[in-house]
């Protein structure tokens, strides 16, 4: 049973997230290491937390594929023109119209443009820090 001293649950996630100040952490340290309840509540909560993360990995791929779509689409018509010769122009025209949305609906393409008008204002102050800002983008990418 639970005892009156014993902390909040949400405390003891929080402990284990790693959320709470020093303060709190020791003083939970200091009580699990009295309270077999609170111990195994942590020793359970931890199994479950680190199932859930192997499973993580399905949402960033989702992500992926959804930031790339017009990309992977565009390859896939790209090889279905070749695979489906009587659909060869069909398919180069949806290849093409899709990499056209991939390069334009990136937000590097943005910048550019955003770039570009600067450039053309004579902004000098505009355009050098948007060249900052598409050059950490350009660090920041990961292929």
């Amino acid at each position: 049973m639970k005892n009156r001293i014993c902390p909040e649950d949400e405390k003891l996630i929080g402990y284990l997230n790693g959320e709470l100040c020093d303060e709190e952490r020791v003083r939970i340290e200091h009580h699990i290491s009295r309270c077999s309840r609170c111990l195994e509540l942590l020793i359970e909560t931890y199994e479950v937390l680190k199932a859930n993360r192997k499973f993580r990995i399905w949402p960033e791929y989702c992500l992926w594929i959804r930031k790339n779509r017009w990309v992977l689409g565009a390859f896939t018509a790209f090889v279905c023109s070749f695979l489906m010769r009587e659909y060869f122009l069909q398919f180069l025209t949806i290849c093409v119209l899709m990499g056209a949305k991939w390069i334009f609906d990136s937000k590097t393409a943005r910048l550019l443009v955003m770039v570009y008008d600067a450039w053309r204002k004579g902004d000098k102050q505009e355009t050098d820090k948007l060249f900052r800002k598409l050059s950490r983008r350009d660090k920041e990418r990961i292929f």
